[in-house]
Parts: C-alpha cells; structure tokens; sequence
C-alpha cells in the first residue's frame, strides 16, 4: 500500500466528510482548493503521529493549497536514532 493510500485512510476514518477528489487529491503531492481544508487535514494526520509533521503552504502559481512533510515522522525523531 502506497502513502496516498495510508493518508487517504487515516482521513477517511477521522474526516469522513472529505472526499479524494473533491476536497483533496494528490498532484505532485497532496493538495486543496481551500485553506481551510488543507489546515484541517495537516492537523488529522499530524495528530495521528503516524506522519511526519506536515504543514500547509499556498502554491501560487496554481494557485491551490498544498501539505508538505518534514522528513522524519514525531515517533522517529522522537526516538533519538535519527538526527
């Protein structure tokens, strides 16, 4: 299973209401049309810990929002193995 299947099912059990395609979708990443989405979806899968913490930037020149990763997730970094 790939990591758009993962994020799709860590949304699909905490945000029903958003749907792949419509509220989001990912093109050269994971992407919205709204910040307020993006905002709701950065917190879901930051407090899942099962991601690397995301945040929410604004493309601008397609003008749509985006969710980029660090690259470590919180139980990696927290771990100490990874620097």
């Amino acid at each position: 299973m790939g990591l758009e299947r993962y994020i799709e099912d860590t949304l699909e059990k905490e945000a029903p209401e958003l749907k792949r395609g419509y509220d989001f979708w990912f093109e050269f990443g994971l992407k919205t049309d709204t910040e307020n989405t993006a905002k709701k979806i950065a917190d879901i899968l930051n407090n899942s810990g099962e991601y690397a913490q995301c945040r929410v930037i604004f493309t601008d020149g397609l003008d749509m929002w985006g969710i980029t990763f660090e690259p470590l997730t919180r139980r990696e970094r927290d771990s100490g193995i990874y620097y």
